[in-house]
């Protein structure tokens, strides 16, 4: 308690002043003991002023060091004329120290003489000893998913003596090749008194002959783990049974973006980003599901954005007797302490959206528009065992522009009218749709393979058409869930989790009936296209774990599974429809909340 008072003293300016803490006895209260703690205040001594800033350690030329100090005073958040706080000494050692620029760092003070008003002068001395800021790093193994792997990072982390970082990082693997640049200026534009915007720039380049494995984990279901076609010795062929390349995905990207702190106490935040991509897929011949790629062979984007982020997330627990509450803590109306909590919160609020724009004019070959926003609330009732009630909204809506024919059938139909399959909305998980497993909810495309096949032994087999999840322009996730403690270390929770991804926006509230084209494998997958909203319930447990945070296991009753149309007997003169239905329950674990 007396060191609380003198950091509050502290943090006023009042660097001198001096506490006593007094006991006194007094009568007992039946058979417990009394006392008095009487708090004396010896000195207040006067308000601390900033005199002057001075900085010992740089090195270098004597316009390099004069470089380094006016980074130095740039980075902290003292000036002269400003009050001379404890907190503020110790958030620019922090400063300081993040930069990873410093080995050491010593701040300490001396008096300057008197100011007006009967405060004091103190020079702030700030003494460094600085790291090397070059830095070389190396390695390498062997995985067996990449093979031979090596990488090489070099990193400046006082870029230009302005303590900006620049690193150029390089991996290379049998599979995948990455060549990266990075910048970072965290204090590239001034605003308020002692704010500052950050600048972040980087460019990349990234080869991944890998995407076969990623099929099989995600979107390739019910085929045996059959992703491509093989000859006998392993090599890919083509549906006619010529040699192609591996299916690789070479990507170039930049990014440039900054942002703006809004409210600290809200944790409010709004970015600001521009972003250029080209993505060509390779040799995709060989691949099962070469139809849904095709039209996404080349993808570039160029677009700018901006995102929004607001969170007020608190845990709220009991005090402990005779415990103050920090900086930032507050009191709950039930004498709870309340902290910020991310991750498994009782109270507050969470709020994210995220609109982009992209254009052909800014030199893609693509044009939308897209926003997501994410809410979440909770809110606890101390009366029902202290059950915290939990929900979550996301939605997701996207348009195209000007749709051009890129599945090549002569016309614009829906499948032109999506987005890059990139860039189109997925759902279904544990932290998302609980009663779909990963990424399988929304609109699906029919699958009719084509050529020769093998298994994992090498042997012929035949493969029945099936359908393969591809995500929609629009989307809604809607979660409702009671978390109510059964022990200190379990809670039981209660769910329901509703939304699907849907084709277009105008989906969400009722699906437009196809127009049919006399294709019959085309009007199936127009079809396909088109699905209802899905409804989830469900009963979870989380069970603390020694390590902090909770294991969590859900299982989740889908109660209106979609239907999708898979085409039979297409080589005959009468091809017929089989309906393919999702499996309604689903076990989804993970660690942490759902949101």
């Amino acid at each position: 308690d007396n060191d609380h008072l003198l950091n509050l003293y502290a943090r006023e300016g009042y660097i001198e002043a001096e506490v006593r803490p007094s006991v006194d006895d007094l009568p007992k209260r039946g058979e417990d003991e009394q006392v008095r703690v009487v708090f004396n205040v010896i000195k207040e001594g006067a308000k601390a002023i900033v005199n002057d800033i001075i900085i010992n350690g740089v090195t270098g030329s004597a316009s390099v060091q004069r470089a380094k100090r006016d980074a130095i005073k740039r980075a902290i958040p003292l000036s002269p004329g400003d009050l001379l706080r404890a907190d503020k000494i110790t958030e620019a050692e922090r400063a300081l120290y993040v930069t990873d620029a410093f080995r050491q760092v010593l701040i300490s003070q001396q008096p300057a003489g008197d100011a007006p008003g009967g405060a004091k002068k103190y020079d702030v001395i700030i003494d460094v000893e600085e790291k090397k800021p070059r830095v070389v790093e190396y390695g390498g193994g062997y995985s067996t998913d990449f093979g031979a792997l090596g990488l090489l990072e070099l990193t400046n982390v006082n870029f230009m003596n302005k303590l900006r970082s620049a690193a150029i990082r390089l991996r290379a693997s049998q599979r995948q090749q990455l060549l990266r640049f990075e910048f970072l200026d965290p204090r590239f534009f001034r605003y308020g008194k002692r704010q500052f915007a950050p600048l972040a720039i980087s460019a990349q380049y990234l080869r991944d002959s890998t995407i076969t494995r990623f099929f099989r984990s995600t979107i390739d279901r019910g085929t045996f783990g059959v992703v491509q076609r093989l000859d006998a010795k392993g090599n890919p062929i083509d549906v006619l049974g010529n040699r192609v390349g591996q299916p690789t995905i070479d990507r170039v990207g930049f990014n440039i973006e900054t942002q703006r702190v809004l409210s600290q106490k809200s944790h409010s935040i709004v970015f600001f980003r521009y972003s250029y991509e080209d993505v060509r897929l390779r040799n995709i011949d060989s691949l099962l599901i070469k139809d849904i790629l095709q039209p996404d062979e080349i993808v570039r984007l160029s677009r700018f954005g901006t995102s929004f982020v607001y969170d007020t997330r608190q845990r709220c627990e009991r005090r402990l007797p005779g415990s103050f509450p920090g900086e930032e803590e507050t009191i709950s109306r039930a004498g709870e302490v309340c902290r910020y909590n991310q991750l498994d919160a009782t109270r507050g609020q969470y709020l994210s959206a995220d609109y982009s724009f992209a254009a052909r004019s800014l030199g893609g070959n693509t044009s939308f528009s897209k926003f997501l926003s994410t809410y979440h609330t909770y809110y606890k009732f101390d009366q029902l065992r202290h059950t915290v009630f939990a929900g979550n909204l996301t939605v997701g809506l996207a348009q195209s522009f000007t749709p051009r024919d890129r599945n090549g059938n002569g016309r614009i139909d829906d499948f032109d009218r999506l987005l890059p399959i990139s860039e189109r909305f997925f759902s279904g998980g544990s932290t998302t749709l609980r009663g779909f497993a990963f990424e399988e909810a929304g609109p699906r495309q029919v699958i009719v393979p084509q050529g020769l096949f093998r298994d994992r032994q090498g042997k012929l087999i035949g493969l029945n058409p099936f359908t393969v999840p591809i995500g929609g322009n629009a989307m809604v996730v809607m979660n409702l869930e009671a978390r109510v403690p059964v022990t200190p270390d379990l809670q039981a929770v209660p769910f329901y989790d509703g939304g699907n991804v849907f084709r277009s926006i105008s989906d969400i509230f009722h699906p437009k009936p196809i127009t049919p084209t006399g294709n019959f494998v085309e009007d199936l997958n127009a079809q396909n296209l088109r699905v209802r909203w899905s409804h989830t319930v469900g009963l979870g447990f989380r069970v603390k774990t020694p390590l902090g945070g909770a294991l969590a296991v859900d299982y989740g009753f889908l109660l209106n599974p979609s239907k999708f149309l898979i085409p039979q007997n297409l080589n005959t003169a009468s091809p017929s429809a089989a309906i393919y239905k999702l499996h309604q329950g689903q076990i989804q674990f993970r660690f942490t909340q759902t949101f």
